[in-house]
């Protein structure tokens, strides 16, 4: 039974290995490779002690990087939360304050915001992912569907930015619900223009990605 979401991922490489799974103008990048890439960024991510239900900030960067590090944190049962590193210090700090992250995974311009936490850049990141074996060395089956997938913060304007988790098992039900809505499949291609940061994103990435559709992401 696939009771989370890195269980979720492996069916549809097994399924489609081929299919284009994310589509830039120039690139594209399939299914394989998206499995490939997290699995180097998943044994990373232990290398650094990086635990089920840990919780790590990552950017909201649309590269291939950054949505293999996604994936690679559902594998591992660690929880991620998007961030804007564009937005004001004050927004982020507030944020990082209240969630207490365990490793903070930036774009280099903006490593001067995170105070005393962990972390790295993602060019940092990417130099030393050829040290790392490209087959998980995860177990799958360890993580409960209760396992928080990301948290997820609100714009604040009416106060202090506000945080929903969700859970894995959440994810898979809004799955599931979206590919029978939607009709989606590998042969549907959806569009990415939320950022990563924003709630609307998350239909791109589960109920798009996730049902083995592609998804075209839109920068600024």
């Amino acid at each position: 039974m696939i009771n989370n979401l890195s269980l979720k991922f492996s069916s549809l490489v097994k399924k489609n290995p081929n299919s284009k799974a994310i589509k830039y103008l120039n690139k594209s990048y399939t299914f394989n490779e998206l499995d490939i890439k997290s699995n180097k960024i998943s044994n990373w991510l232990i290398s650094k002690k990086i635990k089920i239900d840990d919780v790590i900030c990552i950017p909201s960067d649309k590269s291939f990087l950054n949505f293999s590090l996604l994936i690679a944190c559902l594998k591992n049962g660690i929880t991620y939360c998007c961030i804007d590193f564009s937005q004001p210090n004050s927004r982020i700090l507030s944020i990082i304050k209240n969630i207490k992250p365990k490793y903070i995974i930036t774009d280099k311009p903006y490593k001067k915001k995170l105070g005393k936490t962990k972390n790295s850049s993602l060019d940092q990141l990417e130099k030393n992912l050829f040290k790392f074996n490209k087959k998980i060395n995860v177990e799958q089956n360890d993580i409960p569907s209760s396992t928080l997938a990301y948290l997820m913060f609100t714009s604040g304007s009416t106060g202090k930015p506000k945080g929903v988790a969700i859970s894995h098992g959440q994810l898979i039900y809004f799955s599931n619900w979206s590919k029978i809505e939607f009709n989606i499949s590998n042969k549907k291609t959806l569009s990415n223009l939320n950022p990563l940061y924003f709630d609307n994103s998350v239909f791109d990435i589960y109920g798009g990605l996730f049902n083995g559709g592609s998804i075209i992401p839109v920068d600024k």
